[in-house]
């Protein structure tokens, strides 16, 4: 009885085809973009239900005074989103590199990686 077991690099992994559908765009789908975009759309409907629920309150709150359990449901939400928007913003970057490195050349990862930043810097400054 053997403890281990010996990994065989097959043809296989030397398969141009193989190695972009698989690793670039599987890994894509599952591990990056496909993720990036459930968390956008479920953030998404997380605010449109927290904007729902502050205007339904607003409304019966003029007439009562607001509970303190909502307010306080609200704020959750709210600090939920805000976590969530940071993460996403977090992970743009690493998002925008792989896909940069799932093209043609080691090139356009440099030339996408310059135009990102420089779009970024620009948007910084001109914002001020």
């Amino acid at each position: 009885m053997q403890g281990y077991a010996k990994v065989v690099k097959t043809s296989l992994r030397d398969n141009k085809l193989y190695y972009v559908v698989y690793k670039m765009g599987c890994y894509l789908v599952f591990r990056t973009v496909g993720p990036l975009i459930a968390l956008l759309v479920l953030n998404v409907f997380l605010i449109t239900a927290l904007h729902a629920t502050r205007r339904r309150h607003q409304k019966i709150s003029s007439a009562t005074t607001s509970s303190r359990r909502s307010q306080h449901r609200e704020n959750v939400t709210l600090i939920l989103v805000v976590v969530v928007s940071v993460f996403i913003v977090c992970l743009l970057p690493d998002v925008g590199l792989r896909i940069a490195a799932a093209g043609p050349s080691p090139r356009s990862l440099t030339s996408v990686t310059y135009v990102a930043i420089t779009s970024f810097v620009f948007k910084r400054l001109t914002l001020r």
